[in-house]
């Protein structure tokens, strides 16, 4: 069980986190993106590959602040949520969008696809039980009145 001075001190560290990681995957996420082509040229010697990079280069902002909130499911010792974020709804959703986008015939890109979606899904998901499940009991330890 965590004390009111440790919730803050969580609080401040995954407050502190967004602030530097969200920008830091967004400039990384532009670079990659524009440099898309050359990246694709350079070291892997195939044009094509151009829409993979930049694919991929979408996930980075989405998997940052995805492992951010699962790190903050283990400063608040909520571990199963976690582990139904990443270890669950991540794999299940990445598999289902292989499937989906292979059938459909996308090859390669398809599965950079399928990642990227898989992240955000998963983002979103891990930022709502953040803010459901872990926030309301941050609420209650922090209310003046508990």
């Amino acid at each position: 069980m965590l004390f009111r001075s440790d919730y803050q001190r969580v609080k401040g560290v995954i407050t502190s986190a967004l602030k530097i990681s969200f920008p830091v995957s967004l400039i990384i996420m532009i670079i990659l993106f524009v440099f898309s082509r050359d990246i694709a040229l350079e070291f892997f010697h195939n044009i094509e590959l151009d829409l993979v990079v930049k694919a991929i280069a979408i996930s980075i902002p989405f998997y940052s602040l995805f492992y951010i909130f699962n790190s903050a499911f283990i400063g608040f010792k909520k571990v199963e949520y976690r582990v139904l974020s990443e270890n669950i709804f991540f794999n299940i959703s990445k598999l289902v969008f292989v499937i989906i986008f292979g059938i459909l015939g996308y090859g390669v890109f398809g599965i950079a696809i399928s990642y990227t979606i898989a992240t955000a899904i998963t983002f979103l998901f891990a930022a709502r039980s953040e803010e459901r499940r872990v926030g309301k009991e941050c609420r209650s330890r922090w209310s003046p009145y508990h």
